[in-house]
């Protein structure tokens, strides 16, 4: 009878009505389809619905919130005192003078105001027939005996969290002096109040300051009553068997309904998840092959005997993780151990599921599932899990937006979601985490702009948005994260303006913003006397990441007050000029220093020579002018010093080889003048050296055996002369030689032979011949590229050239024009030539080869240039070998004797 009554209106005004919720199972019902057209949904419906929805207040499951406020029930109250008196109807003259009232709560006291004019004919306790329904009596003897427990204190008041009684139970008075008549429904022998309206009469004027006070409780109670009602109608239109005991039939309410920690054997899993889980977790329920009704059919099917012994919470969270593991494609992770099992996530303090780990009061505090091949999307069903505190799920394949539902879990201090394949919008709840202190979405798609109520999630230390497609401008209230030590929004596409703001940010150590299209000047400021700056404040900044923006201005002086500093990159803004200011010689712990790609100008200062713990100094593609200070040297942990394509000038100061840890030198592009210092050759630790295109001269020195670790030395385009030192062979991690266009003579030293590492070894247009090719050039079996162009050789070529098995390019070539035995290759070609089986480009140009081209050469099947242009005395007919190689792109024979097409 109760399932049939559909929505009951309350008759109380200022009360919204509210519907009765059925939460009967479709299926139980024959004349109702569960795919019926009104109620079939899509996932994207309901995709749709929940996230347009946006934020919304917390509501009782099931219940619906009342809207009208206290002023509006105030002013209803007022027009009930002044209705005019009702009729008696039957029924009234039938009991008058002989029923009491009855207006029970869901909560509170009992309070018999008279016990004068009880019938005593009334209907004894627990007997109700169906004309007391619309308007329940109580007989005088119960209330007799109800009013004696109060008085002796069996029956006590029920009071709030503040000390106050909360709702009165049971309130009556004799017919004709109250005002109240409270209409009740019996439910499956219980009975819920339902709405209240006022009677006729006259009121003393002690009775209605009495009434007023009553009826504001009730008011209030009735809201409460019927929440309460609607979730116990829930509860027991799920039960899928009889209660195990029948209630109490006394018409007297012993106690307010509760939703208890461990929910009743009689309700269904359908029937529990429906009045805890949000109603986009329901919408899916009945959506074939979602993760939330794949969920939903584990635990009815797997788990029937452990969810009867489980708490809503627990029943919550075993949801939550059944969703997540579904809509992830649980069955294909890396590891899954223990997932969908029957035992709990944490036993005896320790978990059990993979990826859980548990604090010393049994609950799950973390999850973490780094590269475990989660894909799919990530279910805003996770927020179910109350007590986490972290979710570490990096380096995994979830898809699509993130769940604005994530806003809601308050408890959460740290998110790790670097490295999947996120979209869209970075939710504006992310305002609501109030106790969030690392957010890291890095490496991801999404798009839009950074909310501004990021600005509200006050806790956040950490928030990291790198490597995604942000634009729009960095919002100003970033400055309010009081906390933020790192902010990372590098690899975007962000534009404006820095924002004065982050100077509010005092905790600040890591700012990166590389990579976007941010514009104007960097907003340095001197605030050590100021404490209402807005501006940068760098007291404890350590690394400033500017680099690849479109910065313009100078670099201001006062950047050497924050001697914390550690990093500065501002490479590669092109806009930002002036000077490289002197005052950076202040900030004593700078590690690296990126200036290159800009257009700063004039001298490197000599003040860098202070910059004791300088790793790394950048001044490439400037304007520089000037020699380099002497107190350069003094930079003893320096590791790298670049300083190509500038204007510099003078002599390369020795006092570099005081840098003893060294690795890379860099000078290339410049005019420095002079020979090469001996003390370059000290560095022991040096692994590449740069000095293209300088003018520097003299002999290379011997000591270029010292440098054991060298890997790449590259002089091309200098006026070095002399031989080739033979202590060369000693630098045996050598890798990269490159002599070209120097002023080099005598013979090539055998010793090259010991360079066993040796992958590009090139003396092109050198002055003076070299010489023949030593046979131990067939030694280095890690060659890929030989290159003697510019006639600095002469002789045959040795047939040990067959010997190098990863040879891509083999280059010896004369002047044009050149007619000098002693700078041109004579002799026939080897026929070990075709044993080099990565042969790639083979150019023999302006050379006296002689006899024909070998047959062999078609097994170079990765040749793709073949020249042999001007040596006039190579003859014969054209291999038809040569049709095998079909990757040949060039084939040059003019001005020779070869024959044939």
């Amino acid at each position: 009878k109760r399932r049939g009554q559909g929505k009951k209106k309350a008759t109380v005004p200022g009360v919204m009505a509210v519907a009765a919720v059925s939460t009967k199972d479709p299926s139980s019902d024959p004349g109702t389809s569960p795919t019926s057209s009104t109620n079939t949904k899509t996932k994207e419906d309901i995709d749709a619905k929940r996230r347009g929805q946006g934020k919304k207040k917390a509501t009782v499951p099931g219940v619906m919130a009342v809207a009208e406020s206290d002023a509006a029930i105030d002013n209803k109250l007022d027009i009930i005192f002044k209705s005019e008196p009702r009729q008696e109807d039957e029924k009234d003259q039938k009991n008058k003078g002989s029923n009491y009232n009855l207006n029970a709560t869901h909560a509170g006291a009992v309070t018999v105001d008279s016990l004068s004019s009880l019938d005593s004919n009334a209907k004894s306790k627990g007997q109700w027939d169906s004309q007391y329904i619309s308007n329940p009596v109580i007989s005088h003897a119960d209330a007799e005996k109800y009013e004696a427990k109060i008085q002796k204190g069996e029956k006590d008041l029920e009071y709030g969290d503040n000390g106050e009684m909360d709702v009165m139970d049971l309130w009556t008075t004799p017919e004709g002096e109250g005002p109240t008549i409270l209409e009740a429904t019996k439910v499956e022998d219980e009975y819920i109040p339902e709405a209240m309206a006022v009677s006729e009469g006259e009121i003393g004027r002690k009775s209605r300051r009495r009434c007023m006070i009553t009826l504001c409780f009730l008011v209030s109670a009735v809201v409460v009553s019927v929440t309460v009602a609607v979730k116990v109608t829930q509860k027991d239109d799920n039960s899928t068997q009889a209660p195990s005991e029948v209630p109490s039939m006394s018409p007297f309410p012993s106690a307010m309904p509760s939703v208890s920690p461990s929910s009743s054997p009689t309700t269904s899993v359908r029937g529990r998840l429906e009045m805890l889980v949000p109603s986009h977790s329901i919408d899916y329920f009945d959506i074939e092959r979602s993760a939330q009704s794949e969920a939903l059919l584990w635990l009815e099917t797997n788990q029937t005997s452990k969810t009867a012994e489980w708490t809503d919470k627990m029943l919550m969270e075993k949801f939550a993780a059944a969703t997540l593991y579904y809509s992830t494609n649980g069955d294909e992770w890396t590891n899954n151990d223990n997932w969908l099992s029957d035992t709990d996530f944490c036993v005896n303090k320790r978990p059990s599921w993979k990826g859980f780990s548990c604090d010393t009061n049994n609950l799950t505090f973390q999850l973490v599932l780094r590269s475990n091949k989660l894909i799919g999307e990530l279910p805003a069903e996770i927020s179910l899990f109350t007590d986490l505190r972290a979710l570490i799920l990096t380096d995994n394949v979830i898809k699509e937006s993130i769940p604005t539902e994530l806003g809601l879990m308050d408890g959460l201090t740290q998110i790790f979601l670097k490295g999947n394949n996120l979209v869209g919008a970075l939710p504006t709840e992310i305002g609501h985490m109030t106790t969030m202190k690392i957010l890291d979405l890095s490496d991801n798609s999404l798009t839009g702009s950074i909310p501004s109520t990021v600005g509200l999630a006050s806790t956040l230390q950490r928030l990291e948005l790198a490597d995604n497609n942000f634009v729009g401008s960095i919002p100003s209230e970033v400055g309010l994260l009081s906390d933020l030590t790192l902010l990372s929004l590098k690899e975007n596409s962000i534009f404006g303006e820095i924002p004065s703001e982050l100077g509010m940010n005092l905790e600040l150590e890591r700012l990166e913003l590389e990579g976007n299209k941010l514009t104007g000047t960097i907003p340095f400021t001197d605030n050590s006397n100021s404490t209402n700056s807005t501006e940068l404040r760098f007291w404890k900044m350590r690394s400033l990441i500017l680099s690849d923006n479109s910065l313009s201005g100078t670099i201001p002086t006062e950047i050497g007050l924050f001697d914390k500093l550690e990093f500065l990159d501002v490479r590669g803004n092109s806009l930002l000029t002036g000077r490289v200011p002197s005052e950076i010689g202040v900030m004593v712990g700078l590690q690296e220093l990126l200036l290159s790609g800009n257009d700063f100008s004039g001298p490197v200062p000599s003040q860098v020579g202070l910059l004791q713990k300088l790793l790394i100094l950048d001044v490439e593609d400037l304007s520089l002018t000037g020699s380099l200070p002497t107190e350069i040297g003094m930079m003893e942990s320096l590791e790298s010093f670049l300083a190509n394509t500038n204007e510099l000038t003078g002599r390369i100061p020795s006092e570099i080889g005081q840098m003893a840890e060294l690795e890379v030198l860099s000078l290339a592009y410049n005019a420095f003048t002079g020979v090469l210092p001996s003390q370059l050759f000290f560095l022991r630790t040096l692994k590449e050296m740069n000095l293209n295109l300088n003018d520097l001269s003299g002999p290379l020195p011997t000591e270029i055996g010292i440098l054991q670790f060298l890997e790449t030395l590259l002089i091309k385009k200098n006026r070095f002369s002399g031989p080739i030192p033979t202590e060369i062979g000693l630098a045996s991690y050598l890798k990269v030689i490159d002599f070209d266009q120097n002023e080099l003579s005598g013979p090539v030293p055998t010793e090259i032979g010991l360079l066993a590492g040796l992958q590009k070894f090139s003396v092109k247009d050198n002055s003076d011949p070299l010489g023949t090719l030593p046979t131990e050039i067939g030694l280095l079996e890690s060659l890929e590229k030989l290159s003697f162009a510019g006639g600095v050789l002469n002789g045959t070529l040795p047939s040990e050239i067959g010997l190098l098995p990863r040879l891509e390019t083999l280059q010896i070539e004369a002047p044009f024009g050149n007619s000098n035995s002693n700078r041109q290759l004579t002799g026939q070609l080897p026929s070990e030539i075709a044993q080099l089986s990565t042969l790639q480009s083979l150019i023999l140009n302006y050379n006296d080869l002689i006899g024909t081209l070998p047959t062999e050469l078609g097994l170079l099947t990765e040749l793709t240039n073949l020249q042999f242009l001007y040596n006039y005395n190579l003859g014969g007919p054209i291999p038809s070998e040569l049709g095998s190689l079909t990757s040949l792109e060039k084939l040059y024979l003019l001005y020779t004797s070869v024959t044939g097409t």
